[in-house]
């Protein structure tokens, strides 16, 4: 069986309205800036809500048929990839027989909701009175070490808001009681906002389902927590439902040395004679390199695309020790209007250096995806060339620049053909401009995996250390 029950793109009011629906406000969600610098790179959408917009459709297909109610007796969930916004998603159904149905959700050939429903042939748990939400909560997410995750437990108010319940899901909302709906809205509440709490991740459950007893929260505990791959597993207990949760504590957000640390290996006038425009510098090897110049007795001016908080706190810290720095916007797809302000500095640039970059890393088979590839060429090809041209067009003498490749294309990588790809096609217009034009000095090296966040993983990898991989490069360019 493969019937599509419903085709959808999800977009950020999509996202606003179910942070509203179920009080998970974990700006891995719905804060775009925050969630660049977490495990996948930008905002993803709530698996809860993949579920129960497949629940919703499932219904829908349901009543068409003249179905009657049916009495959920388990429910088992997975999230194994994440869902990005704009991403087509088809949620078919799978398997349906007397008592089971299989839901599943799809990007492409990429499985991002696996559902097993159970249901009994009675009737379905009676209604009952549901406290409404909060409509301005300024509960925040939790902020949780793995140690302090370890033996938690509390409980949870199940609540929910009818009116936005009906208008997102108003088959579901006809078909299972509220009270249901509510405390599974109250799963993606304990693990987006208390535990894990703010680096979650939400990786699926298996909960059985009773008639409703007394009381109203959701109680929970930690079950199981292994440091080694950041499993957390709760248990919970709510009217209606028990059982399980699958969740990890996601990484955070790299952290690079800062100029006090950097200052200390680098002479105080060591790259005096740079003026480097640093391209993607606002973190990760930007923010590095720009810490290393500056350090140096030089002049990096650094641009940022969405990291404008990044790049003034950059800027802040490197002035408050006493060296040079400045930042400027930048749109590397049309670099003119920052170069221009570049050149408003009264500064004649002697270095380049281009980090710009899409998310290297993303949740892929190894199938070719051209769509991926023509991302990367324009990164690594044709903006690089692009600013290149535009930083010319204001120069009046020679540039240094420096072109990161990888070591993907020497230690090949199956789910990294696109990167590696476009990092070769990269590599050639490198050697032919740096080769054909006298003023152009490009140097490209074929990185090894740095410890940024584009490298971040649930389970540790080995990866080296930025300042010490930046530190040879720049000193290397300053000769």
């Amino acid at each position: 069986m493969n019937e599509i029950l419903d085709v959808h793109e999800y977009t950020p009011l999509d996202q606003e309205g179910f942070a509203a629906l179920s009080c998970d406000f974990n700006p891995v969600h719905i804060d775009p800036l925050a969630a660049r610098r977490a495990l996948f790179g930008d905002t993803v959408v709530h698996g809860m809500h993949t579920l129960l917009r497949a629940l919703d459709a499932w219904h829908g297909q349901r009543r068409a048929g003249e179905a009657g109610p049916l009495a959920p007796t388990r429910l088992v969930v997975r999230f194994p990839n994440p869902i990005h916004l704009g991403q087509r998603i088809e949620t078919r159904l799978r398997e349906a027989d007397s008592g089971h149905v299989r839901l599943e959700a799809c990007h492409g050939s990429r499985l991002v909701l696996r559902a097993d429903l159970h249901f009994g042939t009675g009737p379905p748990p009676p209604d009952r009175e549901i406290a409404s939400a909060p409509r301005e909560p300024d509960e925040s997410p939790l902020d949780l070490t793995i140690d302090e995750i370890e033996g938690r437990a509390g409980a949870l108010p199940v609540f929910a808001d009818r009116e936005r319940l009906t208008a997102a899901f108003p088959r579901l909302a006809e078909s299972q009681s509220v009270g249901t709906t509510a405390e599974l809205l109250a799963l993606t509440r304990l693990v987006g906002m208390r535990c894990p709490g703010l680096h979650s991740l939400f990786s699926g459950f298996d909960v059985e389902f009773q008639p409703p007893e007394e009381g109203g929260d959701l109680e929970w505990k930690v079950e199981l927590v292994d440091d080694r791959v950041s499993l957390v597993r709760l248990q919970v207990e709510g009217p209606t439902l028990r059982g399980r949760l699958e969740t990890f504590r996601r990484p955070q957000p790299q952290s690079q040395p800062g100029i006090g640390e950097v200052r200390a290996r680098v002479g105080a006038e060591e790259f005096r004679e740079q003026v480097a425009l640093v391209i993607g510098g606002s973190r990760g090897l930007g923010e590095v390199t720009a810490r290393i110049v500056a350090a140096g007795g030089g002049h990096p001016v650094v641009t940022y695309y969405r990291g404008l908080r990044e790049a003034t706190g950059l800027v802040s810290e490197i002035r408050s020790a006493g060296f040079a720095c400045d930042a400027i916007a930048c749109d590397v797809a049309a670099p003119d209007a920052a170069v221009a302000a570049f050149g408003e500095m009264n500064l004649q640039p002697t270095h380049l250096y281009y980090f710009a970059s899409p998310r290297i890393f993303v949740n892929k088979g190894e199938e070719w995806e051209p769509s991926l590839f023509q991302s990367f060429v324009a990164s690594y090809v044709t903006h690089f060339h692009d600013t290149l041209r535009a930083v010319q067009r204001e120069l009046s003498g020679s540039l240094t620049v420096f072109y990161p490749s990888s070591t993907a294309l020497t230690e090949p990588v199956s789910t990294l053909a696109e990167y590696a790809a476009a990092k070769a096609a990269g590599e050639e217009l490198c050697r032919y401009l740096d080769r054909f034009e006298k003023a152009l000095r490009i140097d490209v090296r074929r990185l090894p995996r740095i410890a940024t966040d584009q490298t971040l993983t649930l389970v540790p990898v080995p990866a080296e250390d930025a300042l010490e991989v930046m530190l040879e490069i720049v000193r290397d360019l300053a000769t």
